[in-house]
């Protein structure tokens, strides 16, 4: 036994052994986050799925699986939520995949609608549970966590002019696009571990795609210490399916700073 201690630890000390021990622990670690990366959207659908109440068996219990059924039974949840935002005075943002549509709401009314003409969504809401849709998603959603490029109220600090042509300068050289200087991206994290991610699709400048790269970065540190963190537990890393919404800059900042703090979502599963 003290040989084979003696051994290993003479293998360590020498700059091969320190290589392949390193290289082993990377290629170990390299495993376990690909295999559960690859489980965890099996875990969490096998888990939403796992969570139907007895009042929404006896619901839909006597409904056929068809399409329309299930077209259906998602469109009755997304009113359902909306109908419940409605009840607050607050802004709140309602989703609408299937109709394309996203708008700014208030007490049920649309402040501000803009037509989706792009997005993505994992396959993941396509193969929850009807079900799961009539109980999780006939309710509203709250963002728990934000991330944006954009501060939320921007302060911008303005010196009184002395004259008429001091001020006109100085209003001349405030009324900036601030998209040229950069572009607004978004996240938001609700309470239903369901992540919005809004892109901006102007034309990018090299400042834009900075932006765009250390925004990236940021976002996928992140996932990568959770996981990380996981896999060294040996457990399956915890999922958050996202939507990817692309839109011009304005609109994003527009609903960015409009919405307030742990606003509610509704969302309209496709």
């Amino acid at each position: 036994m003290k040989g084979s201690l003696r051994s290993i630890t003479e293998w360590l000390v020498k700059p091969r052994g320190i290589l392949e021990f390193s290289l082993a622990v990377v290629i170990i670690i390299s495993v376990n986050l690909t295999v559960f990366a690859l489980l965890s959207p099996v875990k969490a659908l096998k888990q939403v799925n796992n969570m139907p109440t007895e009042n929404t068996l006896q619901q839909t219990s006597r409904f056929a699986p068809t399409p329309e059924i299930s077209r259906l039974i998602r469109e009755k949840a997304f009113y359902e939520s909306r109908l419940k935002m409605a009840k607050t005075d607050s802004l709140v943002l309602s989703v609408n995949l299937p109709d394309s549509i996203l708008s700014v709401e208030i007490m049920g009314i649309p402040i501000h609608t803009i037509p989706l003409n792009k997005f993505e969504t994992p396959d993941f809401f396509r193969l929850i549970d009807n079900k799961i849709v009539q109980t999780r998603f006939s309710e509203p959603q709250q963002i728990l966590n934000a991330h944006a490029t954009t501060l939320k109220e921007p302060i911008r600090v303005v010196h009184a002019p002395k004259d008429t042509n001091e001020y006109n300068t100085t209003v001349a050289d405030n009324n900036y696009d601030t998209a040229r200087l950069r572009l607004s991206f978004v996240e938001y994290e609700t309470n239903e571990k369901i992540r919005l991610l809004f892109i901006p699709i102007d034309e990018r400048s090299l400042r834009h795609w900075r932006t765009d790269f250390a925004f990236n970065i940021k976002l996928s540190w992140r996932s990568f210490k959770q996981n990380l963190k996981a896999s060294l537990q040996f457990k399956v890393p915890e999922y958050y399916p996202i939507v990817k919404i692309y839109l011009p800059h304005s609109d994003i900042e527009s609903i960015h700073r409009a919405l307030p703090e742990n606003a509610l979502v509704s969302i309209h599963l496709n």
